[in-house]
Formats: C-alpha cells, sequence, structure tokens
C-alpha cells in the first residue's frame, strides 16, 4: 500500500453499505470466525466489491460496530471480513471483565480497541479503551472509527509511548 492509498480518508458522511452488502459482509465475518477455510479469503477478495462495496464504506463487524473499510485495501478487507482478529478478539473475551481499561498503544485504525469496548454485552458492564496513535493520517481514521461508535467507551490520543519523555521521528 503506498502512502498516498493509506491517508485517504471519505468523506465526512461516508457511504454505508447496501442491506445485500452489509447481509454478505456479515455472513463472511461469522464464517472467519468459526474457521477459515483454504482459499476462502482469497475468494473474499476476488468478490470485494460485492461483499464490500468499491471505495471506502462503513461496514458493521458482527453487529458489534462500525468501522471504515476501504475496499482497495487488502489489509482492511481481511481485517473488516474477520479473517485477521478473530483469535484476538477470542482471548480478549478470555480477558476482559466489566470495568476493565484496555489500553492501545500503536492503536492503528483503532481496530482491536473496538473489539475490546464490545466484547462484554452493555447489559453485564462495559471495558474502557485509552488508545494512543501518533502518525497523524493513521490518527484520522483511528478518530473517525470512533466517531461511528459514540456509545463506546473509548478515549483516542494522539501521541506515542515511551519510556522516557521526549521527542522522535516515525519513520
Amino acid at each position: 500500500m503506498n502512502t498516498k492509498e493509506l491517508y485517504r480518508t471519505p468523506s465526512s458522511d461516508g457511504p454505508t453499505s447496501s442491506l445485500l452488502a452489509r447481509k454478505l459482509t456479515l455472513a463472511v465475518q461469522t464464517l472467519a470466525n468459526v474457521a477459515v477455510l483454504r482459499g476462502f479469503p482469497r475468494l473474499v477478495w476476488m468478490l470485494r466489491r460485492v461483499v464490500i462495496g468499491s471505495g471506502i464504506r462503513i461496514i458493521w463487524y458482527l453487529s458489534r460496530f462500525r468501522m471504515y473499510c476501504d475496499g482497495s485495501s487488502y489489509p482492511s478487507v481481511m481485517a473488516g471480513g474477520g479473517f485477521v482478529y478473530g483469535r484476538m478478539d477470542r482471548v480478549l473475551k478470555m480477558i476482559l471483565k466489566p470495568g476493565m481499561v484496555f489500553f492501545d498503544v500503536g492503536a492503528n485504525v483503532g481496530f482491536v480497541s473496538l473489539l475490546a469496548c464490545t466484547t462484554i454485552p452493555a447489559s453485564q458492564g462495559e471495558v474502557f479503551a485509552h488508545c494512543f496513535e501518533p502518525d497523524p493520517g493513521v490518527f484520522d481514521w483511528l478518530s473517525m472509527n470512533h466517531q461511528l461508535n459514540p456509545q463506546l467507551k473509548m478515549v483516542v490520543n494522539s501521541v506515542a509511548v515511551g519510556a522516557q519523555k521526549g521527542e522522535g521521528e516515525l519513520t
């Protein structure tokens, strides 16, 4: 992925997926959460315009949260399709309890924080997430994903976290 592609942002309101695309995405995510069949991610990538749609779309992840997904970006489609973070989701469900605070250092677009905040049903309590992302372009995506989910207890910080105070350059 080139730098220009990484920093592309959708319009302020962002197009939402059609009902068919939403149902297909949920089916793909559900299957990916159970077991990833050989060749299934490649099939989803080839059919991404049908499953997710073209361009940058707002998708639902397992009916838990909304996020922006770039249909032209392989990592974005694989994460949105549920192929990347299935194991992480299962681990978070085992270790997080209501009232816990989750620190996401190097949060990227906030996918893991969104998972953490939705591991526990709202009726049982909440998980609070503090996200740290120093890259300004990536932080914009993190902020947009946070704004899509105002019901979640997330704090986004455009700073780096390190062992000592100071300034550095992102490379």
